[in-house]
């Protein structure tokens, strides 16, 4: 089944583009590092 949807990309951080998704993403990074620096992915994951 063909349903002719289009893929449109958008730029990165782009609220105007995607704006609910911008602010869920930026909801999850404040509510999961804070004020907090990661230095790598396995710090940021709780691997210390």
């Amino acid at each position: 089944m063909y349903l002719e949807v289009e893929e449109i990309p958008i730029r990165v951080r782009h609220p105007e583009s995607n704006g609910r998704i911008e602010r869920y993403h930026r909801s999850v990074r404040e509510e999961a590092f804070g004020d907090t620096e990661v230095e790598d992915l396995y710090r940021a994951r709780g691997n210390r």
